[in-house]
């Protein structure tokens, strides 16, 4: 090509715009490809530093964060790395302030996205923009999870000297390498024949030295018992009163790590004042931090915050549906409250299962006499048929499962202070909380958490009422520009679906639904993000066949 992408606005229009910004490629031979051109000329290098400073203005705005798929905003980041291993020093000084400046505001946007794929794209970039820009400077370190993708990634800041190299000697090597493997094997067969006699001699010398350190007991080493159990200094609570005293211990590390280990286990007990201080249990453990690095804290809190609000239902959902819209908590706690909701929820729908009566087998069994012992059966008849029905596999033989017994589901009487509270203040922003602002990972969690209680309370006659009511809060948000957002709303309208009967919507639900699949279609052909079409795909397919085995089902009646 030469220098023709200079004289050509066309070719350069196809290089530095649309390979780039419009097409993604899954190779990194590509955008090494445009890079090592663009770089490989003194005239060219211009237009190097010009699409590498337009390529983080693109990536860092937030409007196209939110508007373009995951594929092609990695595509960006990796064309960016690619882009940044062709700088020498003396642009990367001379560049150094307008890179930085890009990079801050598309960093902020990165981390405040509520996927963790773009969030941890936005970390490496971070790190790598600045540690090619300013060696010598303060680094910036970030923690996420490594994988594939980061290694590939990484990868790109050492630039290959010919992208094609790699893959030519691969298929150049193959005939060559089989012609070696032949040398080393005859090689191989003259050294074991010499190096045979010099085994034989360093093993009787091994085997004496071996000997003599066997009989000292000094050289033992003790082993690490991992079943050993930490004993506590402090005897863990046996009341309830205890625990909570237990668990405001700021100094007592033992103490604290005591109450909080046996703190469901209490509250499952069920005592005569738990409804007492169920609401000051709940308010203690939600404030609780992590100071003394309690192991599995995060279960153990949990848990017995859910197991508090299964036994005291009303009283713990009036409290966590009232504070999550109120002042002075963090993210992490409105989360947790959410995550507590549900988990209590499905319990609570869940069937109990029903004790059989077993009769215990006698403790002492009773012998047989040596006569009987040694006596041959009678009916050898029995005795061939009972062998050959162990061995028989039956299908289709009267009923193989006992009938279930139909059992009331116990989260139909506190289903509504579970869900409608929720619904009430959501447009409402303050200092600490603004769900239709910045707050758009508590957003997506929370609609998340309204379609599961919604199936929780499946098949229950509160159930129209909150299905009603949750596809009202998704039509106001259905064009919410996260696709975190999007992609819960499409999950509450599935949950609908399954939680509703047939009949009920195509009845009382009919307009909803109907405009509802109208959204679904538009979501599946003009949403940029993938997991959202995939999911509008599932919900569509399962809003089909529900209404198609009611239609048919009702031509049936007829």
């Amino acid at each position: 090509l030469g220098d023709g992408v200079l004289r050509s606005q066309k070719l350069k229009y196809v290089l530095t715009h649309k390979c780039l910004f419009i097409r993604h490629f899954q190779q990194d031979l590509v955008v090494q490809n445009i890079m090592g051109y663009l770089a490989d000329s003194p005239t060219r290098r211009p237009l190097l530093i010009q699409t590498l400073l337009r390529l983080l203005e693109v990536w860092g705005d937030s409007s196209a964060i939110k508007h373009t798929s995951y594929d092609q905003h990695a595509f960006l980041s990796a064309a960016i790395l690619a882009g940044l291993a062709h700088l020498n020093n003396k642009e990367k000084l001379q560049h150094k302030q307008d890179m930085i400046r890009r990079l801050m505001d598309g960093v902020q946007h990165h981390i405040e996205s509520p996927v963790i794929k773009i969030r941890r794209l936005g970390m490496i970039v971070a790190e790598s923009v600045t540690q090619t820009v300013d060696p010598n400077g303060q680094k910036l370190k970030f923690e996420y999870e490594e994988d594939e993708e980061t290694t590939r990634l990484h990868s790109l800041l050492m630039p290959p000297s010919d992208p094609g190299e790699g893959h030519d000697a691969q298929v150049d090597t193959e005939p060559v390498s089989s012609q070696k493997t032949s040398q080393t094997q005859t090689e191989g067969t003259t050294k074991a024949s010499s190096s045979g006699k010099e085994r034989t001699v360093t093993s009787s010398q091994d085997k004496e030295e071996s000997g003599s350190e066997l009989d000292s007991d000094d050289d033992l080493e003790p082993y690490d018992m991992p079943e050993d159990t930490k004993m506590s200094k402090v005897r863990p609570p046996v009341y309830i009163r205890d625990c909570l005293e237990g668990l405001i211990a700021d100094e007592d590390a033992d103490r604290v790590e005591a109450c909080l280990g046996v703190c469901e286990q209490l509250v499952r007990r069920q005592p005569d004042n738990l409804e007492e201080v169920c609401v000051e249990l709940v308010k203690i453990l939600l404030h609780l931090p992590n100071s003394f690095a309690i192991p599995e804290f995060t279960r153990l809190r949990r848990g017995a915050m859910v197991a508090t609000t299964v036994y005291c239902s009303v009283q713990v959902s009036q409290y966590l549906t009232s504070e999550f819209y109120a002042e002075n908590y963090t993210i992490m706690q409105r989360l947790d409250m959410l995550e507590v909701l549900v988990g209590a929820a499905q319990e609570l729908s869940q069937p109990v299962e029903q004790k059989k009566d077993v009769k215990p087998e006698p403790l002492v069994q009773p012998l047989t006499s040596p006569a009987e012992q040694g006596r041959e059966p009678q009916h050898w008849r029995e005795v061939v048929q009972r062998r050959i029905e162990r061995k028989t596999r039956r299908f289709a033989k009267g009923a193989s499962k006992p009938e279930l017994t139909p059992v009331p589901n116990k989260f139909h009487t506190v289903a509504g202070h579970f869900f409608f509270p929720l619904l009430k203040n959501y447009d409402s922003r303050q200092n600490t909380l603004d769900l239709l602002g910045e707050d758009a990972l508590v957003l997506g969690r929370l609609v998340y958490s309204l379609g599961a209680i919604l199936y929780a309370a499946a098949n229950t006659t509160v159930t129209r009422q909150m299905a009603k009511s949750l596809l009202e809060f998704v039509w106001v948000l259905r064009f919410h520009t996260e696709p975190y957002v999007r992609q819960s709303l499409l999950f509450a309208v599935s949950m609908v679906i399954l939680s509703v009967p047939a009949h009920v919507l195509t009845s009382d639900l009919q307009e909803e639904i109907f405009e509802g699949q109208q959204w679904l279609q538009d979501v599946l052909e003009n949403d940029p993000d993938k997991d959202c079409q995939k999911l509008a795909v599932q919900t569509l397919m399962l809003l089909q066949n529900t209404l198609k085995q009611e239609l048919d089902g009702g031509e049936v009646q007829e």
